[in-house]
């Protein structure tokens, strides 16, 4: 609604007055609210951060998990009928995948690394599948991070069946892998 108004027959400006709206104070949080929050985060840092803090494990972890996929596609391309082998660097902290296509290098992670000489036969330690998709042999790769956790890739040596475990596989020798 205009403010002013021409009226028609008189042709002189009437005023009208605009109800006024009361405008609300400026709102905000109080100290004592500020200081609760922070508080509140606090206790969720002191317990989230203790298990978030050491991403060595979740590096060893997803080194294994990506060693167990890759030993799975070997054994697939076996299957498929391609040429496959992979190859352990133990100590350059790599392993090579060598298919009839192509071949590729994948290095462990930062921090982690094997732990002495894998149980696969060979200079340097190696594997392949047959076109049943049977391993060369059985064996155990064993990963660690810096401050000594170690974990497990087991692979079974009729059926290729690949584990991954924090535990040493059964009838294990500590002293024979080194």
């Amino acid at each position: 609604m205009p403010l002013y108004e021409k009226d028609s027959a008189t042709t002189s400006a009437t005023t009208r007055t605009v109800p006024s709206v009361a405008v609300p104070a400026e709102e905000g949080f109080t100290l004592l609210e500020l200081l609760a929050v922070l508080a509140l985060l606090v206790v969720l840092a002191a317990v989230a951060l203790p298990r978030a803090g050491d991403l060595s494990r979740w590096r060893l972890e997803g080194a294994a998990r990506i060693l167990a996929g890759n030993l799975r596609l070997a054994r697939q391309e076996a299957i498929a009928g391609g040429y496959n082998k992979v190859v352990f660097y133990v100590y350059n902290n790599s392993y090579e995948l060598c298919f009839s296509q192509k071949n590729s290098t994948v290095e462990l992670p930062q921090g982690i690394s094997f732990e002495g000489l894998t149980t696969f036969p060979g200079k340097p330690p190696s594997l392949h599948f047959n076109m049943l998709g049977h391993p060369s042999s059985g064996g155990t790769v064993i990963l660690k991070t810096l401050g000594g956790e170690k974990i497990y890739i087991i692979m079974t040596p009729v059926t290729g069946r690949i584990r991954i475990s924090r535990e040493p596989p059964e009838h294990w020798q500590e002293d024979s892998n080194k």
